[in-house]
């Protein structure tokens, strides 16, 4: 999974090269996840020489309620 996970980001960095990335969701409460994620990503692209593109990976601050609180702060903008 994680893998997959940092091959995906990998593809992302080297398309878009954001300054940071940001993990929501309930896995993200994880803070073992975050840390290997970042690890792996870490290696694909020091398999490529360009780790001095590693963005920062962080957990989303609101974590698995993320969504929640996007979804109420939507229906109290549309209903205003």
């Amino acid at each position: 999974m994680y893998n997959y996970l940092a091959e995906s980001l990998y593809n992302i960095q080297v398309s878009l090269d954001p300054e940071m990335i940001i993990i929501g969701g309930g896995i993200s409460g994880r803070d073992e996840f975050i840390d290997e994620l970042r690890k792996q990503l870490y290696n694909y692209l020091a398999k490529k020489g360009i780790e001095t593109i590693m963005p920062k990976i962080h957990a989303c601050q609101y974590k698995n309620d993320a969504n929640l609180i996007g979804a109420a702060l939507n229906f109290e903008t549309l209903n205003q």
